[in-house]
């Protein structure tokens, strides 16, 4: 009889074992499975990633100038940039140099690439200019953003620089009279905290528009400007900080 009792707890025993194994077995194979459906999930997103519409390196060797190419995902502008140290040289100038009306965008020639905020000028095509293509608009569309639903439209943009496509959140849209305003939206470098968020403050009261955009004092900005109309000292001033595409 005691014998029997312990084959039967013995038998008992081995049951338990198995059933456990195979619970253990079942498991890892469930978490081998949902990481295996993560990573190709991480490997598929890769696919959505921002790419540029232009390819640098034939870009800079159409001419040593160009610095990358600026654009909207609707197409807003899309436009190449170039820099020199003389901020007039691309008034009128097209990419390979020849004359234009409505010239080239380029970035301030006091920038440099490691200023905390670089200021990039496109001319504005006006209806009561000469008739232009849309190719030739330069940075006129800039001025619709001040409306609001035209901004939560185009809320981002893209460049590609040389070592890869950065993306851009916009945070302020103001509309600037230089002969009335003296704030420096073109300042590139801050010396403290202090006078960055005095900056990130004036650019907000300025701002024609509406954003939640929160801006730290280790952020990178780009600030876009064009004219509003023909021959005033008024200009629309676009301020965005870089943020993880």
């Amino acid at each position: 009889m005691k014998n029997i009792l312990m084959k039967s707890v013995l038998i008992i025993c081995i049951a338990a074992a198995v059933f456990c194994g195979w619970n253990i077995y079942a498991s890892y194979q469930d978490m081998h499975e949902t990481k295996t459906d993560y990573e190709n999930l991480t490997v598929n997103t890769n696919a959505y990633s921002v790419v540029s519409p232009v390819n640098y390196e034939e870009m800079k060797n159409r001419n040593a100038e160009y610095c990358g190419w600026i654009w909207f995902d609707s197409q807003l502008i899309s436009q190449p940039i170039v820099q020199t140290s003389d901020n007039t040289k691309y008034l009128h100038k097209d990419l390979d140099e020849q004359y234009s009306d409505y010239g080239t965008a380029f970035i301030d020639a006091a920038n440099s690439q490691t200023d905390q905020n670089r200021t990039i000028y496109g001319h504005s095509y006006f209806e009561d200019s000469n008739t232009a293509t849309d190719s030739e608009y330069a940075f006129s569309p800039l001025n619709k953003l001040v409306d609001q639903q035209t901004y939560d439209q185009n809320k981002r943009f893209y460049i590609d620089w040389e070592d890869g496509v950065k993306t851009y959140q916009i945070f302020a849209v103001c509309l600037i009279d230089r002969s009335e305003v003296d704030w420096d939206y073109t300042q590139n470098v801050f010396q403290t905290d202090k006078d960055f968020y005095a900056f990130i403050h004036n650019a907000k009261a300025y701002s024609s528009i509406s954003t939640d955009v929160d801006v730290a004092a280790t952020d990178h900005l780009i600030t876009l400007q064009t004219c509003t109309t023909y021959g005033s000292l008024q200009r629309t001033v676009v301020i965005a900080k870089e943020i993880d595409s």
